[in-house]
């Protein structure tokens, strides 16, 4: 059973909005939604981006949150795409400069300093 809550029709960003009720006996995972909302609405799976999945506890209908654009360009120039790839180490080292480490005096020598601003102090 799928009962379309809100299909809207965003002609600026090139998309529908829609909002669905799917019984379901278990929470649908992403790939199932796609699924279930490209049947729905005869768009193929590539223009759907779910946003997402809904549930009750001890309910076994679901709200499904998607948007489906109208080209696969459309969903590229709008959706993020969080799969980009790493950049090299090498880039990296040269993007951020080392800063040089300040050689720390052996501990005798700390001992010897401390002693002597705390005679200072007294002075």
């Amino acid at each position: 059973m799928v009962k379309i809550l809100k299909n809207f029709d965003n002609k600026l960003l090139n998309r529908k909005e829609v909002k669905l009720i799917v019984k379901h006996p278990t929470i649908p995972d992403t790939k199932e939604a796609l699924v279930l909302v490209s049947k729905e609405f005869n768009s193929e799976e590539d223009l759907i981006v779910v946003k997402g999945i809904k549930g009750k506890f001890g309910r076994d209908t679901f709200l499904i949150e998607s948007f489906i654009y109208d080209t696969l360009e459309d969903k590229n120039k709008i959706e993020v795409n969080l799969k980009e790839p790493a950049k090299p180490a090498q880039e990296i080292k040269e993007e951020q400069p080392v800063e040089e480490k300040k050689e720390e005096k052996p501990a005798e020598e700390k001992s010897e300093e401390i002693a002597k601003s705390s005679e200072e102090k007294k002075q």
